[in-house]
């Protein structure tokens, strides 16, 4: 997870991919634009070719309050607000491609 030292649980049930974390941010950003972060999503919990995916980050005081844009490759753009030190829950459902293996 950008901006923590901590990661963000994936969990796969048939095609819908479910994102959740809970995290402190390690840094601060304010009003990032579409920018690019170093993480990516694996293979497999990808959203499905043609469509973007959403994770929601807030804290419980409005402090922080940010969204990370999925791409089908895997890369990730982070857009909003977040401060140092805050607690956040990150939150995100997802298709993905249709894998029986």
């Amino acid at each position: 997870m950008p901006y923590s030292d901590r990661t963000i649980t994936l969990t796969k049930v048939g095609c819908v991919v479910v994102a959740n974390a809970y995290i402190t941010l390690t840094g601060s950003f304010k009003s990032a634009g579409n920018v690019a972060v170093n993480e990516k999503i694996p293979e497999g919990f990808r959203p499905a070719d043609g469509a973007n995916a959403v994770l929601h980050g807030s804290d419980n005081g409005g402090d922080a309050t940010f969204y990370l844009v999925v791409s089908p490759d895997g890369s990730m753009r982070l857009n909003g607000t977040g401060n140092v030190g805050r607690f956040i829950g990150v939150s995100g459902c997802w298709i993905t491609v249709w894998n029986r293996s």
